[in-house]
């Protein structure tokens, strides 16, 4: 549950992170991914695991314009029963089949929109801090550089929302929707659309 599926360039996908529940009760955050061979007409076949940098759920993923893949933020297994924000990026490099690098997040975020921008960078937007089981949605988005590898803070959504969807339109804006808004815990869903300008 809460994992990321990305699409790579040759068609492969990248199924990252997630969780289970031992005893009922307990979530096991995953620091693993797994890539799934496509053949068209055929029975895909799940290649080998690989270990990821940091455990991570609910976080999002963006293919990069060079073909690598971008997790970013989540929540992580520090807290078994009270998972905290995951304060990190990593990247996948498909033609190594390995994560290659991982940075800090300005914000650990739980459950945001992660998407590239026509211009490369990558918009991290909303999602919740705190922790999954007190989460408080904000309304703050960073930026996310692949040349220098590094995020910054950006111009942030109207509405605080966790949870939401995100879409890029083409003039290069971002539709940002729907998501639930939290102070403790998520009590309301977000009905409102919102545009977020580059």
């Amino acid at each position: 549950l809460w994992q990321t599926l990305s699409r790579l360039p040759n068609g492969d996908l990248l199924c990252a992170g997630g969780y289970t529940v031992l005893f009922g009760f307990l979530p096991v955050i995953s620091s693993d991914a797994e890539t799934y061979d496509y053949q068209a007409g055929l029975p895909g076949s799940f290649g080998s695991v690989v270990p990821m940098f940091s455990q991570r759920m609910g976080h999002g993923a963006a293919l990069l314009a060079d073909g690598q893949v971008l997790l970013a933020g989540g929540a992580n297994g520090s807290d078994p029963l009270d998972p905290q924000p995951e304060l990190s990026w990593e990247l996948f490099d498909p033609s190594l089949g390995t994560f290659t690098v991982n940075g800090p997040l300005l914000d650990g975020r739980i459950l945001p929109v992660v998407l590239r921008l026509n211009d490369g960078r990558v918009l991290i937007a909303g999602g919740a801090v705190g922790s999954l089981l007190s989460p408080v949605s904000v309304a703050t988005c960073e930026l996310f550089d692949p040349v220098s590898q590094t995020t910054a803070f950006t111009g942030s959504l109207a509405q605080a929302r966790a949870g939401h969807e995100g879409v890029l339109l083409p003039d290069g804006t971002v539709l940002v929707g729907g998501g639930g808004t939290s102070d403790g815990v998520f009590t309301d869903g977000v009905t409102s659309l919102e545009i977020w300008q580059p």
